[in-house]
Order: structure tokens, then sequence, then C-alpha cells
């Protein structure tokens, strides 16, 4: 497992918050904290050599120069949710990063049990063109509630700065561009 370059300064002194990058083939057992529909969205485009861009909305200069094409320069901009959960492996409070892909599979898991209630082994496999693929396993055992303690640990991701981590405003959007063109 690694945690994504730049992230450090989301994890407190015992490495809590940082984020879950699994490696192609692996596999973790992790409890979520948060259902679907607690989990923050973020919307956002991907710029080759730039990364990733929150969508400033209407009026949003991304939004007019992107494209939906494979390797596009600049992306159409994509839903993307922060989920935070126990990593059972070490015990960690992570943050989990996905697409509209995992999202669908918890909820689906949501509407039966409900993901706060079972552990689950996540898997990232490689899919087509160089695709993330996640599976979301539940581990059979009976289900059971989060303590009190575990419900606590969310606390110890400041969520809201990994938020704010893509932001830009639409003249520093056009300055990335203008940099990209000169070059």
């Amino acid at each position: 497992m690694t945690i994504r370059y730049g992230l450090n300064n989301f994890k407190d002194n015992n490495g809590n918050g940082s984020l879950l990058l699994l490696q192609p083939m692996e596999t973790r057992a992790v409890r979520f904290l948060q259902e679907p529909g607690e989990m923050a969205v973020l919307r956002r485009h991907y710029i080759k050599g730039a990364g990733y861009i929150h969508c400033n909305g209407s009026g949003c200069p991304l939004c007019q120069k992107a494209s939906d094409e494979w390797g596009a320069p600049i992306t159409i901009a994509r839903d993307y949710f922060l989920a935070v959960l126990i990593d059972r492996t070490d015990d960690m409070v992570r943050v989990f990063e996905g697409g509209k892909t995992i999202k669908n599979k918890l909820l689906n898991f949501s509407r039966v049990n409900g993901l706060t209630e079972i552990d689950f082994n996540l898997r990232r496999s490689e899919g087509k063109k160089g695709k993330d693929l996640y599976d979301l396993i539940p581990i059979v055992k009976a289900p059971s509630p989060l303590t009190k303690e575990e419900r606590e640990r969310i606390k110890e991701v400041a969520l809201d700065r990994l938020l704010k981590r893509g932001e830009k405003t639409n003249e520093e959007i056009e300055a990335i561009l203008e940099e990209r063109e000169a070059s």
C-alpha cells in the first residue's frame, strides 16, 4: 500500500487521515465509517501535467476546453467521492477516493446491510486502458455495528482540507492553461 504523494500533510502524528491508494492486485480489509450518502463528493477535471483541479461549475474555463476522448489533455469533469474508513491491516483511519463504478457497488451493499455494519476486502485490479477497478467483497461474519470509539475516529480526518486540495479560481485555471499552451 502506498500513500499518494502530497497528502502527507493530512495525516496526524500517528498516520491517520492519509489517502489509501492500493497497488494493482492488492487487497485490504476495511470498515467504512460512513454510508454512501454521508461521503464527500467532488467534481474535477484532469489536466495532463497539472493533475486534478476541481470544476468551478458554471463558467468553468476547463469545461469549455475539456474532451471525453481517451488520453485528452483536459478531461470533462467527473464526480469522485471520498470515503473515510478504518484500514484493518494497521488499524489506521484513511480516506479512500473512488469513481462512479465503486460508488455504485457501495450503494448496492449499503441497501442490504449498511456499509458500516461489516468489514470488506477492498481489492484493486487493472481494467481496460489502465483504468483502476475495485472489487468490494464482504468479509462473511455476522454484522456488527460500529463501536462508539470507531465512530469517533472519523474526526481524525481533516476531510475539509482534502476537499480543498484541488480548488482553483478561474483566474488560476486560466494561468495554468496559458502556461501549458506556452510550453
